[in-house]
């Protein structure tokens, strides 16, 4: 095979893009003998699921909402996802090295003349997957239709049992919707619910569409909270919150497992963080660790318990978790109760020493839970004083 040559317009970030990476291995192709033409959702889906491999988050963020619409309706500006799908479906058939001997094999068929039409690659994919071109191209769209729509069916549940103990007052039933392997969760959960007592709805509306696919059965899911207090005003229109929550398997159905985050942990400290920050978060739970030895001894707690920092991207995410009462201010960016972790909202700019004030006073907040207090004057006098 003759030595390939890729062209591409410069860019700063060229080494960091996947302008790159796409090119390479579409250029692999080419080297073993295919063309665009021969395979076209090997040539377009190849550099994606590639891609997928490494952050499939992101690539499922892109393209699961088109491949959904492709299905529906077969729109053609949406055939990069539909070609993502049938590498997918092929690897998930076959597997990496399966895929790697299928490419191999047809770049052989190829350079023996047998690609000039489908005799090629419907050869190739009957040794390899037992089914010709048409029929792959039908097992792959009906395995994608049937995913989803699975996917779907299953969320659409999660989020109607929900809204049904939400309407009904039926704090059982609604904790039995929650991931029960996150106690800690569960308690953050009741504490929401509890809210409701105290600050009935009007209206309640969970409304959801999968985002990314898990391996193990679990899933990202956007949903979107309509809702309305009891005490609203008359003219004021229910409110919108838009989240990105972790859906978990379990058993036939799903179950909500809150934002999805990351953990890291030292001493009798972890901090949950959002994907993308474990710098800030190993600064945070360093700083922290050191605040709650000073503050435990301050307040001669000898054997303090141990204490979950959540530390939330957003603030529609931060408030959903806290209660839908909760007021809607820029100020406030920080929470905690008994029995659930510390939530921290995410300042948009600043440095590490930005979040201590608030630190502190949920640490110290913590401590005297722990202690026993429950009137709201002392623990906001002394973890303010602390």
């Amino acid at each position: 095979v003759e030595p390939g040559i890729v062209k591409l317009v410069y860019s700063p970030v060229i080494s960091r893009s996947h302008i790159m990476a796409d090119a390479l291995s579409q250029l692999l192709l080419a080297d073993v003998g295919l063309s665009e033409e021969v395979a076209p959702w090997l040539w377009q889906g190849l550099p994606l699921a590639l891609r997928a491999d490494k952050t499939m988050e992101d690539m499922h963020r892109q393209l699961l909402p088109d491949l959904d619409t492709f299905l529906k309706d077969a729109q053609p500006e949406l055939e990069s996802a539909a070609a993502w799908a049938a590498v997918e479906y092929f690897k998930d058939q076959a597997g990496w090295d399966g895929l790697g001997r299928f490419v191999a094999s047809l770049g052989r068929a190829c350079r023996q003349g047998q690609c000039d039409d489908n005799t090629g690659l419907d050869l190739v994919l009957r040794s390899t997957l037992g089914m010709d071109a048409t029929s792959f191209a039908l097992a792959w769209k009906n395995d994608w239709s049937e995913r989803l729509a699975l996917v779907q069916n299953k969320l659409d549940g999660l989020l109607a049992d929900r809204v049904s103990a939400v309407l009904a007052g039926d704090e059982d039933a609604f904790i039995r919707t929650v991931d029960a392997s996150d106690l800690l969760l569960v308690n953050s959960e009741r504490n929401w619910f509890v809210d409701l007592n105290q600050n009935p709805l009007e209206t309640f509306e969970l409304i959801g569409h999968p985002v990314t696919l898990y391996p193990n059965g679990d899933i990202l899911a956007n949903v979107t909270v309509r809702f309305q207090l009891a005490s609203a005003e008359q003219d004021q229109r229910p409110e919108n919150l838009q989240l990105t929550m972790l859906i978990t398997q379990s058993g036939q159905g799903y179950r909500w497992a809150g934002v999805a985050m990351q953990t890291l942990s030292e001493g009798r400290l972890t901090i949950r963080y959002p994907e993308g920050e474990s710098l800030l978060a190993e600064q945070l739970l360093a700083d922290a660790g050191q605040m709650y030895t000073n503050l435990a001894n301050r307040l001669e707690v000898s054997s303090p318990d141990p204490v979950v920092l959540e530390l939330y991207p957003d603030r529609e995410s931060y408030r959903a978790s806290i209660g839908l009462s909760f007021p809607n201010a820029s100020w406030l960016t920080a929470w905690s109760g008994a029995g659930t972790g510390i939530k921290i909202r995410m300042l948009p700019v600043g440095s590490v020493s930005d979040y201590h004030p608030n630190m502190v006073r949920q640490l110290g907040r913590q401590l005297l839970y722990q202690l026993d207090v429950e009137n709201e004057w002392l623990l906001s006098g002394i973890s303010d004083y602390l």
